[in-house]
Protein backbone atom coordinates (compact mmCIF):
# COMPACT_ATOMS: atom_id res chain seq x y z
CA UNK A 1 0.00 0.00 0.00
CA UNK A 2 3.11 2.40 0.22
CA UNK A 3 1.80 4.03 3.26
CA UNK A 4 3.50 7.10 4.65
CA UNK A 5 3.33 9.07 7.87
CA UNK A 6 1.60 12.13 6.97
CA UNK A 7 1.50 15.51 8.97
CA UNK A 8 -1.15 18.03 7.93
CA UNK A 9 -0.05 21.59 9.26
CA UNK A 10 -2.38 24.30 10.29
CA UNK A 11 -3.82 27.19 8.21
CA UNK A 12 -3.34 25.76 4.65
CA UNK A 13 -6.07 24.85 2.06
CA UNK A 14 -7.19 21.49 1.13
CA UNK A 15 -8.92 20.14 -1.25
CA UNK A 16 -11.13 16.77 -1.86
CA UNK A 17 -12.50 15.26 -4.92
CA UNK A 18 -15.81 15.61 -7.28
CA UNK A 19 -17.06 13.45 -9.94
CA UNK A 20 -15.04 13.75 -13.29
CA UNK A 21 -11.59 14.81 -10.97
CA UNK A 22 -12.93 18.42 -10.30
CA UNK A 23 -12.43 20.12 -7.33
CA UNK A 24 -14.48 19.18 -4.43
CA UNK A 25 -15.04 20.11 -0.87
CA UNK A 26 -12.43 23.02 0.03
CA UNK A 27 -11.35 23.98 3.30
CA UNK A 28 -8.32 25.74 5.71
CA UNK A 29 -7.16 24.08 8.16
CA UNK A 30 -7.61 24.86 11.76
CA UNK A 31 -5.52 22.52 13.56
CA UNK A 32 -2.49 20.14 13.38
CA UNK A 33 -3.15 16.56 12.32
CA UNK A 34 -0.85 13.43 11.85
CA UNK A 35 -1.48 10.15 10.74
CA UNK A 36 -1.02 6.93 8.08
CA UNK A 37 -1.88 8.08 4.71
CA UNK A 38 -2.53 5.10 2.98
CA UNK A 39 -2.53 5.84 -0.45
CA UNK A 40 -0.08 8.86 -0.82
CA UNK A 41 0.60 7.72 -4.77
CA UNK A 42 -2.88 7.03 -5.56
CA UNK A 43 -4.74 9.92 -4.94
CA UNK A 44 -4.76 13.24 -7.11
CA UNK A 45 -4.49 16.75 -5.10
CA UNK A 46 -2.07 16.05 -2.06
CA UNK A 47 -1.23 13.32 0.62
CA UNK A 48 -3.93 13.28 3.28
CA UNK A 49 -5.93 10.16 2.10
CA UNK A 50 -6.40 9.06 5.87
CA UNK A 51 -7.34 5.46 7.26
CA UNK A 52 -6.34 6.67 10.82
CA UNK A 53 -5.08 9.72 12.72
CA UNK A 54 -5.19 12.04 15.37
CA UNK A 55 -5.43 15.77 16.04
CA UNK A 56 -3.38 18.78 18.60
CA UNK A 57 -6.93 18.60 20.18
CA UNK A 58 -7.11 14.91 21.16
CA UNK A 59 -9.52 13.99 18.44
CA UNK A 60 -9.09 10.80 16.90
CA UNK A 61 -10.92 9.23 13.43
CA UNK A 62 -10.26 5.92 12.04
CA UNK A 63 -11.70 4.54 8.83
CA UNK A 64 -12.38 0.54 8.65
CA UNK A 65 -13.81 -1.49 5.66
CA UNK A 66 -17.15 -1.93 5.65
CA UNK A 67 -17.67 -3.63 2.49
CA UNK A 68 -21.60 -5.14 1.10
CA UNK A 69 -23.39 -2.62 3.41
CA UNK A 70 -22.05 1.04 2.21
CA UNK A 71 -23.66 3.09 -0.10
CA UNK A 72 -22.43 6.33 -0.02
CA UNK A 73 -24.87 9.70 -0.98
CA UNK A 74 -25.46 9.97 -4.93
CA UNK A 75 -24.13 13.27 -5.77
CA UNK A 76 -26.89 14.22 -8.58
CA UNK A 77 -28.11 17.86 -7.07
CA UNK A 78 -25.24 18.43 -4.94
CA UNK A 79 -22.52 20.98 -6.05
CA UNK A 80 -19.29 20.32 -6.43
CA UNK A 81 -18.08 22.28 -3.31
CA UNK A 82 -20.10 19.68 -0.74
CA UNK A 83 -18.57 16.68 -2.32
CA UNK A 84 -16.32 15.06 0.16
CA UNK A 85 -14.89 11.46 -0.75
CA UNK A 86 -14.46 9.00 1.43
CA UNK A 87 -10.70 8.91 1.34
CA UNK A 88 -10.28 12.67 2.61
CA UNK A 89 -13.32 12.17 5.37
CA UNK A 90 -10.49 11.81 8.29
CA UNK A 91 -8.27 14.59 7.14
CA UNK A 92 -11.27 17.01 7.25
CA UNK A 93 -12.74 16.05 10.24
CA UNK A 94 -9.51 16.42 12.33
CA UNK A 95 -8.09 19.32 10.83
CA UNK A 96 -11.74 21.44 11.40
CA UNK A 97 -12.87 19.61 14.76
CA UNK A 98 -11.76 20.13 18.10
CA UNK A 99 -14.75 18.00 19.66
CA UNK A 100 -17.04 14.76 18.50
CA UNK A 101 -19.76 17.54 18.80
CA UNK A 102 -18.32 19.86 16.29
CA UNK A 103 -17.75 16.61 13.98
CA UNK A 104 -21.28 16.00 13.75
CA UNK A 105 -22.01 19.49 12.71
CA UNK A 106 -19.28 19.64 10.28
CA UNK A 107 -20.89 16.71 8.44
CA UNK A 108 -24.00 18.14 8.39
CA UNK A 109 -22.49 20.45 5.54
CA UNK A 110 -20.66 17.88 3.43
CA UNK A 111 -21.99 15.01 0.84
CA UNK A 112 -19.58 11.92 0.62
CA UNK A 113 -20.32 10.34 -2.54
CA UNK A 114 -18.96 6.60 -4.03
CA UNK A 115 -15.40 7.92 -5.04
CA UNK A 116 -13.06 5.14 -6.47
CA UNK A 117 -9.75 5.38 -6.09
CA UNK A 118 -7.64 3.41 -8.62
CA UNK A 119 -6.66 0.45 -5.94
CA UNK A 120 -8.04 -3.04 -6.53
CA UNK A 121 -10.88 -3.27 -3.91
CA UNK A 122 -14.11 -1.17 -3.89
CA UNK A 123 -13.64 1.48 -1.63
CA UNK A 124 -16.85 0.94 0.76
CA UNK A 125 -16.04 2.30 4.62
CA UNK A 126 -17.63 3.38 7.45
CA UNK A 127 -15.49 5.69 10.47
CA UNK A 128 -15.01 6.12 14.21
CA UNK A 129 -14.76 9.01 15.79
CA UNK A 130 -13.31 9.79 19.17
CA UNK A 131 -12.28 12.73 21.77
CA UNK A 132 -10.53 13.06 24.86
CA UNK A 133 -14.02 13.74 26.97
CA UNK A 134 -14.68 9.95 25.95
CA UNK A 135 -17.29 10.37 23.71
CA UNK A 136 -17.53 8.68 20.11
CA UNK A 137 -19.52 7.85 17.48
CA UNK A 138 -20.12 5.78 14.65
CA UNK A 139 -20.78 7.26 10.92
CA UNK A 140 -21.78 4.93 8.27
CA UNK A 141 -23.89 5.41 4.68
CA UNK A 142 -27.26 3.22 4.47
CA UNK A 143 -29.16 2.83 1.13
CA UNK A 144 -27.29 6.36 0.33
CA UNK A 145 -28.27 7.81 3.96
CA UNK A 146 -25.75 8.90 6.38
CA UNK A 147 -26.27 7.99 9.93
CA UNK A 148 -24.56 8.73 13.10
CA UNK A 149 -24.65 6.33 15.75
CA UNK A 150 -23.27 7.53 19.42
CA UNK A 151 -21.00 4.65 20.83
CA UNK A 152 -20.36 4.59 24.32
CA UNK A 153 -19.09 1.30 24.20
CA UNK A 154 -15.87 2.98 21.89
CA UNK A 155 -15.43 -0.36 19.63
CA UNK A 156 -15.48 -0.63 16.05
CA UNK A 157 -14.47 -3.35 13.47
CA UNK A 158 -15.88 -3.88 9.55
CA UNK A 159 -19.02 -4.89 8.15
CA UNK A 160 -21.94 -5.62 8.72
CA UNK A 161 -23.54 -2.18 10.30
CA UNK A 162 -23.01 -0.84 13.86
CA UNK A 163 -26.33 -1.48 14.75
CA UNK A 164 -25.82 -5.32 13.64
CA UNK A 165 -23.10 -5.54 15.84
CA UNK A 166 -24.71 -4.13 19.04
CA UNK A 167 -27.50 -6.44 18.35
CA UNK A 168 -24.79 -9.16 18.04
CA UNK A 169 -23.83 -8.72 21.93
CA UNK A 170 -26.96 -10.05 23.29
CA UNK A 171 -25.67 -13.59 22.14
CA UNK A 172 -22.83 -13.15 24.75
CA UNK A 173 -24.55 -11.58 27.88
CA UNK A 174 -23.30 -14.56 29.70
CA UNK A 175 -18.98 -13.70 29.20
CA UNK A 176 -17.96 -13.06 32.58
CA UNK A 177 -14.17 -12.02 33.48
CA UNK A 178 -14.49 -14.42 36.80
CA UNK A 179 -14.27 -18.29 37.25
CA UNK A 180 -17.42 -20.26 36.07
CA UNK A 181 -18.38 -22.29 39.57
CA UNK A 182 -18.04 -26.49 39.72
CA UNK A 183 -21.40 -28.39 38.66
CA UNK A 184 -22.58 -31.42 40.30
CA UNK A 185 -23.84 -34.21 37.70
CA UNK A 186 -25.16 -37.26 39.62
CA UNK A 187 -22.61 -37.48 41.73
CA UNK A 188 -19.74 -36.50 39.05
CA UNK A 189 -18.29 -33.19 40.15
CA UNK A 190 -17.43 -31.53 37.13
CA UNK A 191 -15.21 -28.62 37.53
CA UNK A 192 -13.64 -25.97 34.56
CA UNK A 193 -10.31 -26.92 32.98
CA UNK A 194 -8.43 -24.08 33.69
CA UNK A 195 -8.70 -20.33 34.83
CA UNK A 196 -10.89 -18.11 32.18
CA UNK A 197 -13.81 -20.72 32.23
CA UNK A 198 -16.06 -17.54 32.38
CA UNK A 199 -15.31 -16.25 28.98
CA UNK A 200 -15.68 -20.16 27.36
CA UNK A 201 -17.27 -19.04 24.06
CA UNK A 202 -15.43 -16.19 23.07
CA UNK A 203 -15.17 -15.52 19.69
CA UNK A 204 -11.29 -15.74 18.81
CA UNK A 205 -12.08 -16.03 14.74
CA UNK A 206 -10.06 -13.17 12.23
CA UNK A 207 -13.83 -12.07 10.96
CA UNK A 208 -14.98 -8.60 11.72
CA UNK A 209 -18.06 -10.28 14.21
CA UNK A 210 -15.84 -12.33 16.02
CA UNK A 211 -13.23 -9.34 16.42
CA UNK A 212 -16.01 -6.61 17.60
CA UNK A 213 -17.30 -9.47 20.63
CA UNK A 214 -13.56 -9.64 21.79
CA UNK A 215 -12.82 -6.54 21.55
CA UNK A 216 -16.03 -5.09 23.79
CA UNK A 217 -15.25 -8.29 25.78
CA UNK A 218 -11.68 -7.42 27.02
CA UNK A 219 -12.06 -3.55 26.95
CA UNK A 220 -15.10 -4.15 29.52
CA UNK A 221 -13.23 -6.61 31.38
CA UNK A 222 -9.83 -5.02 31.47
CA UNK A 223 -9.40 -3.27 34.52
CA UNK A 224 -9.79 0.91 34.85
CA UNK A 225 -5.91 2.30 34.81
CA UNK A 226 -4.57 4.72 36.97
CA UNK A 227 -3.64 7.37 34.57
CA UNK A 228 -3.45 7.66 30.82
CA UNK A 229 0.36 6.43 30.32
CA UNK A 230 -0.84 3.11 32.48
CA UNK A 231 -4.51 2.86 30.24
CA UNK A 232 -1.89 3.40 27.11
CA UNK A 233 0.24 0.33 28.02
CA UNK A 234 -2.97 -1.55 28.47
CA UNK A 235 -3.90 -0.98 25.05
CA UNK A 236 -0.88 -2.66 23.77
CA UNK A 237 -1.68 -5.90 25.46
CA UNK A 238 -5.22 -5.35 24.36
CA UNK A 239 -4.52 -4.92 20.59
CA UNK A 240 -1.83 -7.65 20.53
CA UNK A 241 -5.37 -9.53 20.44
CA UNK A 242 -6.59 -8.32 16.88
CA UNK A 243 -3.10 -9.01 15.12
CA UNK A 244 -4.23 -10.79 11.94
CA UNK A 245 -0.84 -12.70 11.00
CA UNK A 246 0.30 -13.60 7.19
CA UNK A 247 -1.53 -16.72 6.35
CA UNK A 248 -4.58 -16.33 8.90
CA UNK A 249 -6.86 -14.69 6.99
CA UNK A 250 -6.67 -16.11 3.27
CA UNK A 251 -10.01 -14.81 0.81
CA UNK A 252 -8.43 -16.28 -2.30
CA UNK A 253 -5.75 -18.61 -3.22
CA UNK A 254 -5.79 -17.78 -7.10
CA UNK A 255 -5.24 -14.44 -6.96
CA UNK A 256 -3.73 -14.62 -3.90
CA UNK A 257 -5.64 -12.49 -1.33
CA UNK A 258 -5.46 -11.75 1.82
CA UNK A 259 -5.92 -9.80 5.10
CA UNK A 260 -3.18 -8.58 7.02
CA UNK A 261 -2.33 -6.34 9.99
CA UNK A 262 0.02 -3.86 8.14
CA UNK A 263 0.89 -1.60 11.02
CA UNK A 264 -1.09 -0.54 14.26
CA UNK A 265 -1.88 2.69 16.40
CA UNK A 266 -2.63 3.98 19.64
CA UNK A 267 -3.72 7.65 20.12
CA UNK A 268 -3.65 8.60 23.97
CA UNK A 269 -5.94 11.31 23.70
CA UNK A 270 -5.11 12.78 26.96
CA UNK A 271 -1.56 13.44 26.89
CA UNK A 272 -2.14 14.00 22.96
CA UNK A 273 -0.07 11.20 21.39
CA UNK A 274 0.19 8.69 18.48
CA UNK A 275 1.80 5.66 18.00
CA UNK A 276 3.02 3.61 15.27
CA UNK A 277 3.90 -0.24 15.28
CA UNK A 278 4.72 -2.18 11.73
CA UNK A 279 3.98 -6.00 11.03
CA UNK A 280 8.16 -6.07 10.58
CA UNK A 281 8.82 -3.62 13.41
CA UNK A 282 6.68 -4.66 17.06
CA UNK A 283 8.19 -1.39 18.31
CA UNK A 284 5.44 1.14 19.06
CA UNK A 285 7.12 4.28 18.07
CA UNK A 286 5.36 7.12 19.80
CA UNK A 287 4.92 11.18 18.29
CA UNK A 288 4.16 13.79 21.11
CA UNK A 289 1.74 16.20 19.12
CA UNK A 290 2.97 18.94 21.21
CA UNK A 291 6.51 18.74 19.81
CA UNK A 292 5.30 18.62 15.84
CA UNK A 293 5.95 21.61 13.63
CA UNK A 294 2.33 22.45 12.79
CA UNK A 295 3.30 25.78 11.55
CA UNK A 296 4.20 24.86 7.89
CA UNK A 297 3.19 25.79 4.73
CA UNK A 298 2.35 22.23 2.98
CA UNK A 299 2.20 18.93 4.09
CA UNK A 300 4.78 16.92 5.07
CA UNK A 301 5.67 12.56 4.31
CA UNK A 302 7.60 10.57 6.27
CA UNK A 303 8.44 7.13 5.97
CA UNK A 304 7.18 4.61 7.90
CA UNK A 305 9.94 2.37 10.14
CA UNK A 306 11.00 -0.45 8.45
CA UNK A 307 12.27 -4.45 9.42
CA UNK A 308 14.24 -4.30 12.79
CA UNK A 309 16.09 -6.93 14.78
CA UNK A 310 15.31 -7.63 18.00
CA UNK A 311 17.90 -6.10 20.33
CA UNK A 312 20.42 -8.72 22.10
CA UNK A 313 20.39 -8.90 25.84
CA UNK A 314 23.88 -9.16 26.92
CA UNK A 315 23.50 -11.18 30.33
Amino acid sequence: MNAQLSVIPRGIELASIAPGNVKGLTWTTKYGTVGIDAFPSEIDGGNFSYTDGMNEKGVYAGLLYHPGFCQFTATEGKAATELLAPLHFIAYILTTCASVAEAKSALSAVTVWDYQPPIPVKLSAHFTIHDSTGACIVVEWDKGEMKTFDNPIGVLTNSPNFDWHLTNLRNYVGLQATHADSVNLEGVELAPLGIGSGMRGLPGDPTPPGRFVRAVALVAAAKKQPDSESAENMMLHLINNFDLVDGIAVASAQPPTEDQTLWSTISNLHEKSFSVRMASDVTFRRIMLESVDFDGSQIRNVELPAAASFPEWKI
